[in-house]
């Protein structure tokens, strides 16, 4: 089988905002999503076929980015606007889809 050097630079993107982002590595994602029954990569695999590589550098970021908003809003101690989740995911540099 070939290697797919779009999706591994994809992976290799998303590798690098998660650590950039929120401080954790592909595998403390992985964990996280397994501790509720969900297989992101899977998800990101099947997005890839049916989509192509844009769609799922999006899904990526924006998973990335909701991850950080989780992480703000507890902090804050409220609910993030749509208006504050967007201007966070252009200071980070993600996708909000």
């Amino acid at each position: 089988m070939q290697k797919d050097i779009f999706k591994e630079k994809l992976y290799k993107e998303f590798q690098q905002d998660l650590y950039r982002v929120l401080n954790v590595t592909i595998d403390d994602y992985l964990r996280l999503h397994a501790s509720r029954g969900e297989d992101p990569i899977t998800r990101f695999d099947k997005l890839y076929v049916e989509r192509g590589p844009a769609a799922v550098r999006s899904e990526m970021q924006s998973s990335i980015l909701f991850l950080r908003v989780v992480i703000d809003e507890t902090r804050l101690g409220r609910e993030m606007s749509w208006d504050e989740i967007s201007a966070l995911g252009a200071e980070l540099g993600l996708a909000t889809h």
